[in-house]
């Protein structure tokens, strides 16, 4: 829970941050900074490729938590039982240009769902 805290913590000041900065440049009565670059927006490319998953994880789902008593070892975890699983989602986000080359001259993005 101190890890989740902390990150929560610093995911609402890198928020804060991020919003204060947006505003800060993207002001139009803003007078710029002497050395200051003026940023140009890049052309967004032509094709991206996108994919999506998922895949299911067993889960130790337990209305208490365990506690290590000093000098002796917590028993096994008993099995997951039918219905305690959750679908994680994962995806891909690429341009054309960095798919992997996986044999000379033989180009694809994924050889096991294409």
């Amino acid at each position: 829970m101190t890890v989740w805290r902390e990150v929560q913590r610093l995911g609402v000041a890198c928020e804060a941050y991020q919003q204060q900065a947006m505003r800060h440049y993207t002001d139009p009565q803003r007078e710029p900074v002497p050395g200051e670059a003026t940023a140009t927006v890049p052309e967004p490319p032509q094709v991206v490729v996108v994919g999506a998953d998922g895949c299911a994880l067993g889960m130790q789902v337990r209305s208490t938590r365990r506690r290590r008593e000093p000098g002796k070892e917590l028993p096994p975890l008993e099995p997951i039982e039918e219905g305690q699983f959750r679908e994680v989602k994962t995806g891909v986000l690429l341009l054309p240009a960095e798919r992997v080359e996986r044999s000379p001259g033989r180009r694809r993005w994924c050889a096991a769902y294409w």
